[in-house]
């Protein structure tokens, strides 16, 4: 660094030149001695300046060279840190890229590997190619569909690479490809076994046999063997491959005259039902009639029986054969364990008629048994099980179109056969009995001669459910004011009875037109919890579900109803298949509203004390829930014109003697003794 002394050596100049300005003036005045004392000391001071300046030369050439060094020293420490921080920076992407190797290193396969990594790239590239593949022949599938066979559409390595994953087709498009190509044994034993399974609770049962004997192929399983020979048995009963047999002809028996035996599936007290209060209903109105009447349940309803039950019941004779749930039995054992053991039964009480009911199986039982026996055989059907099969079927695979779900393989083979084998026993009874004029048209469509059906229609014991008041203390105990009107059901909880109908009818006016009223549903069944969920989910206030109830303690439960609803649905089954219920809600005073189906619609028309509303449209339900709300004197007309004409046309008493004319028809009469 460079040392400024200018100014100091300006201030010694400036001294010197004073001195020498007032030596000039002392000249002047003649002071000589005090002037060479004065120029003495000037000429030291000269001196002594002449040697300060050198010095100060030679230091400020000393500061010049140290401020060179130091600027030198500056520029190379600067140098010198920008070097460090390159290192630095170098050093630091050396670290890395050591670090990097190191990666790569490790993960670099050795040269024993890259076999293995050869055999990975070429799976990704086979599965890229498999992904495409098979989504060009999922579009194939569902091209299919349209077609109406699809043979040789398929190469096997097509169908090879739909086996391995066939989600995103419908099961039964799958099944028709894979059978129709002969192809099973490509598909995994897990989705053959589903697609058998999903056939047969579609009713689809040959193909579901089908797939189980290619699965039985190859697993040579006992338990495959032992379903697929119960399968195929029961395939054989219905296709009418199979009839039960009884060995010889009964040359001398005689029969009891009068005496009626109704064999059916379900009896009381055991199943509480329509089906089974309709046979009690009608058997005791026989007995008042002056016949004998004995009433028998074919094999399993009496599972825990060791002999054969017998129970008087309000003076009917029941009769249980004994014998394990017929679950347990291949279906062709059962019928022929039937036949034996009511031809037994009927060897010995010697009936003159057998009045068999609904379904084809007991009346395939007891022609059986008639034919042996020389006695004659009427068939009541009662409802079309295929029907109620096939809308329950529906609703629980959500299937709106049985064309399209069936494209390929029709109508289920549990509808259909269920159907022809129906048709077939009714042709082979010697008359046919059914529960309304609906019904009776419906059997004639399927080939059913007119003249040998008669209609005798539900009816009810007006004693057993008279015109009954507000049970208040039961009203009470589930929470409904005295004051509250009650719209309620009162029956079984199926699907196709439309109880969401009437929740979500209900709903719609709980909180406008119907803020102080109650909806009572009483019963049990397969929809109950679903309903209850239904309610939940709506909001819906002031509903109450009782589940099942004993039957003497029915009539309680209709006094707490004003309202009371048949919702059924637009199905074939409610079409076609009148309800016992409406009957017993007529003869205690209810104000009804049915759904407009066919069946509903014909007991409306004849009575004419009930009201409809559009089936399976709430809107239409709750203008009429709202209407009979405001109206309670148009509610008591209608009750009280329900509960006269159920009294003079739908009564039990009134049925015997309908039936009478039947057996009569037959030969059968109340006291006289028939020898064949």
């Amino acid at each position: 660094m460079r040392v400024e002394n200018n100014s100091l050596f300006g201030g010694i100049n400036d001294t010197t030149r004073s001195l020498t300005h007032s030596v000039s003036r002392l000249e002047a005045t003649g002071e000589e001695q005090a002037l060479k004392s004065a120029l003495s000391t000037v000429d030291e001071q000269r001196a002594l300046i002449e040697q300060m300046q050198q010095q100060w030369v030679a230091v400020s050439e000393e500061t010049e060279e140290n401020s060179k060094l130091i600027a030198r020293s500056e520029q190379y420490m600067h140098r010198t840190y920008d070097e460090m921080l390159v290192q630095r920076a170098s050093l630091t992407r050396a670290v890395l890229a050591e670090r990097e190797l190191e990666a790569i290193k490790r993960n670099v396969p050795s040269m024993d590997d890259f076999d293995d990594l050869s055999a990975s790239l070429e799976k990704k590239l086979e599965t890229a190619i498999f992904t495409a593949r098979r989504a060009q022949i999922i579009r194939m599938s569902q091209f299919a569909f349209a077609l109406e066979q699809c043979n040789g559409l398929f190469t096997v390595d097509e169908l090879t690479i739909l086996a391995r994953d066939t989600s995103g087709l419908e099961p039964m498009l799958v099944a028709w490809i894979y059978i129709s190509h002969d192809a099973l044994a490509l598909l995994p034993l897990k989705e053959m076994r589903r697609l058998s399974s999903y056939a047969r609770q579609l009713g689809y049962w040959d193909t579901s046999n089908k797939i189980l004997r290619e699965i039985l192929s190859m697993t040579k399983s006992p338990s495959d063997e032992k379903a697929l020979s119960y399968r195929a048995d029961e395939l054989d009963v219905f296709n009418d491959k199979f009839r039960p047999t009884l060995s010889s002809d009964n040359t001398d028996f005689v029969a009891t005259g009068g005496h009626i035996l109704h064999v059916v599936g379900k009896v009381l007290p055991k199943t509480q039902s329509g089906y089974t209060l309709r046979t009690h209903y009608s058997a005791l109105a026989q007995v008042h009639a002056g016949y004998k009447v004995s009433v028998v349940a074919l094999i399993g309803e009496a599972e825990n029986a060791t002999k054969r039950v017998s129970d008087m019941i309000d003076g009917v004779q029941y009769f249980g054969l004994l014998g394990s749930p017929r679950s347990k039995w291949k279906l062709s054992s059962w019928l022929q364990a039937n036949v034996d053991s009511l031809a037994e039964l009927v060897a010995e009480i010697r009936p003159s008629v057998l009045h068999a009911h609904s379904d084809f199986l007991n009346a395939l039982v007891a022609r059986t048994v008639g034919t042996h026996f020389g006695i004659p055989v009427v068939y009541e059907s009662r409802g079309f099980w295929e029907e109620s099969w096939i809308s329950r079927t529906a609703q629980a695979f959500d299937i709106q179109d049985w064309n399209i779900t069936g494209k390929h393989f029709g109508l289920p083979d549990a509808y259909k056969l269920r159907q022809q084998m129906e048709v077939s026993m009714r042709a082979e009874a010697d008359h046919v009995i059914t529960l309304a004029n609906v019904m009776k048209e419906h059997i004639t469509k399927l080939g059913g001669m007119p003249d040998k059906i008669t209609v005798i229609p539900n009816a009810v014991d007006s004693a057993e459910f008279p015109v009954c008041t507000r049970n208040n203390e039961l009203a009470l105990s589930l929470g409904i004011p005295e004051d509250a009107k009650v719209v309620g059901y009162i029956s079984s909880i199926v699907e196709y009875e439309g109880i969401d109908v009437l929740i979500r009818a209900f709903n719609e006016e709980a909180n406008n037109d119907l803020t102080d009223a109650h909806l009572l549903i009483v019963g049990d069944g397969a929809q109950l919890e679903s309903l209850k969920a239904l309610v939940e989910s709506l909001s819906t206030p002031r509903v109450h579900f009782t589940g099942k109830v004993p039957h003497d303690t029915i009539l309680g439960y209709y006094s707490l109803i004003d309202i009371f609803v048949v919702p059924r649905r637009p199905v074939s089954v409610c079409e076609l298949v009148t309800p016992l219920k409406p009957f017993e809600a007529f003869s205690t005073g209810r104000a009804v509203i049915m759904s407009d189906v066919g069946a509903l619609r014909e007991i409306s028309e004849q009575g004419e004390c009930a009201r409809l509303f559009r089936a399976g449209d709430y809107h239409s339900l709750a203008k009429e829930i709202v209407f009979l709300a405001k109206n309670p004197s148009v509610r008591g007309k209608l009750g009280n014109k329900a509960a006269s004409w159920v009294r003079s046309e739908r009564s039990w008493e009134r049925n015997a003697e309908a039936y009478t004319h039947v057996y009569e028809a037959l030969g059968v009469y109340k006291s006289k003794i028939i020898e064949t």
